[in-house]
């Protein structure tokens, strides 16, 4: 088009800034790898044109459109590299505006994209960046500049460059500026209007503090919680407590590891499912709000864990199978509450498992395809009878496996033994001291060593499967069980020495 024009044949061919802005704009929406780098390769042909006066072409300037339009490109693409060609093009334009462009006179818009930048980039030092950005701002707003005041969306992009930087202290940073734009607002709330707080930003300082590993994070996140909740009370619109904000102070307490979190993490979650049963649709608990008191629960070891982890499973279960699409349960869910009920070692804890593996098996068949049991929920049913201290344990946890791998045979191979499932059924034999536990743990060994010469590199025995059996045989009070468990013993060493690292002789 500009070669045309150029040559003089069709002068109603001229291009525009308009023009040269819109390809810009193009390019910055169209998602190739290219984008920024021919993004900004138009804005300097632009920026050619107007510099040398070609004929006609003096009218054709960057402004801040033009400007803008780069800086959000190479926003979008990530990294320092491209935090620091934004950083560029706005000292660019503030060069340019000095030289008497006011066309290209950056604006909060300019600013604003320009601290995103900074704050994707995540890089050490990005979000002390992002907030000298945001002093800048402040100092030439108050010195007479009302184009690049600063906003809720600016102060948004600061918090957000210090909650991702994972930095020391950033969690307490990124509050304080909260704590600072909320004092501006309410200075002066008509002619700070716009620094008016949101759900965004303090669902954004919450996050940061969930993240911070902080000894406080966690009543640090839940303070902010409620402070939300006051403001909200207070007339304040568009600061309301949300879904995510929950989702995160209960992932900041399950992180915590403090006594008592996974019931705070279970009573925030009843808390949302009342609020939401109500009427209160922001507060519709998802598949990440109910997996984080899983986990929470799951781990806390407390006592009643594993029943009050079921009972938020099966609390997924039903809003799925009600046509609540947010929240999906998955085999990793029943994993984790699998595990519960095995470390818990409550009566019935095993047969509970057991049961738990069942339901799981029935929903698959049923049509679930996001639940079906894998190899780590049949270990973890094995290790619930191996941990139960019952007398039928033993055979129960060979009977299971047995059956993982009639499954296994005949196609299932997402429920392959494993070293480790093996492992499980010899621990149990060493734990229950009958007559005959010792032995069958031997045969249970000899059968790994077998099929892993057979070539199933799965079944590798280790020093814990050698280990147990030698307890097997030390707690069986048998006669010869001493010559047995210094023949497994030798037999390691031998494995050892030959070049097998698996099988390292330990003091235990």
């Amino acid at each position: 088009m500009n070669k045309l024009y150029q040559s003089g044949h069709n002068p109603n061919l001229k291009p525009t800034t308009g023009i040269f802005n819109a390809v810009i704009n193009s390019w910055a929406r169209s998602g190739e790898p290219m984008a920024p780098t021919r993004a900004e390769q138009i804005l300097d042909w632009m920026d050619q044109l107007h510099r040398t006066g070609q004929t006609g072409n003096l009218d054709i300037k960057p402004d801040k459109y033009s400007y803008n339009t780069v800086i959000h490109a190479w926003a979008k693409s990530g990294g320092r590299q491209a935090a620091m060609k934004a950083q560029g093009l706005l000292n660019s334009m503030h060069l340019m505006y000095r030289q008497g462009n006011t066309s290209a006179k950056p604006d909060t818009i300019t600013y604003n994209v320009v601290i995103n930048a900074w704050a994707k980039s995540g890089g050490e030092g990005s979000a002390v960046e992002a907030e000298r950005l945001l002093s800048d701002m402040h100092r030439l707003y108050d010195s007479g500049n009302a184009d690049v005041k600063p906003n809720v969306v600016t102060y948004g992009a600061v918090i957000d460059a210090w909650a991702k930087s994972g930095e020391k202290g950033a969690a307490a940073r990124a509050d304080n500026i909260l704590a600072n734009m909320i004092r501006l607002h309410q200075s002066d709330p008509i002619r700070n209007h716009d620094l008016r707080p949101n759900t965004y930003v303090f669902n954004t300082v919450i996050n940061a503090w969930a993240k911070s590993k902080q000894s406080d994070a966690a009543s640090k996140a839940e303070e902010m919680l409620v402070a939300m909740g006051r403001l909200h009370a207070c007339g304040i619109p568009g600061l309301k407590p949300d879904a995510f904000t929950y989702t995160a102070v209960i992932d900041a307490w399950a992180k915590s590891g403090y006594r008592g979190a996974a019931t705070r993490a279970d009573q925030l979650l009843e808390k949302m499912e009342t609020k939401y049963i109500e009427g209160d649709n922001d507060l519709k608990p998802n598949t990440f709000t109910y997996n984080a008191v899983i986990n929470a629960l799951a781990k806390s070891g407390d006592q009643g864990a594993a029943a009050r982890a079921e009972r938020v499973l099966q609390n997924m279960v039903r809003r799925h199978r009600d046509g609540n699409d947010d929240v999906k349960p998955t085999t990793i869910n029943f994993n984790t509450v699998l595990d519960a009920w095995a470390k818990s070692g409550g009566k019935g804890a095993a047969a509970r498992a057991e049961e738990i593996l069942v339901w799981m098996d029935q929903l698959n068949k049923s049509g679930n395809t996001d639940v079906k049991p894998d190899t780590i929920t049949f270990n973890a049913v094995i290790d619930a009878w191996a941990r139960s201290g019952e007398k039928r344990a033993p055979r129960r946890a060979e009977e299971i496996l047995d059956h993982m791998d009639t499954l296994y045979r005949s196609g299932n191979e997402d429920v392959k033994p494993d070293t480790y499932t093996y492992n499980t059924v010899i621990n149990a034999y060493a734990k229950s001291g009958e007559k005959g536990s010792a032995s069958r743990a031997e045969q249970i060994l000899a059968s790994m060593e077998q099929r892993a010469r057979d070539g199933d590199e799965d079944l590798k025995p280790n020093t814990r499967t050698h280990t147990s059996v030698i307890d097997a045989w030390a707690k069986s009070g048998e006669r010869g069980a001493a010559a047995r468990a210094e023949h497994i013993l030798k037999s390691m060493q031998t494995q050892y020495n030959g070049g097998n690292s698996l099988v390292r002789p330990n003091a235990h």
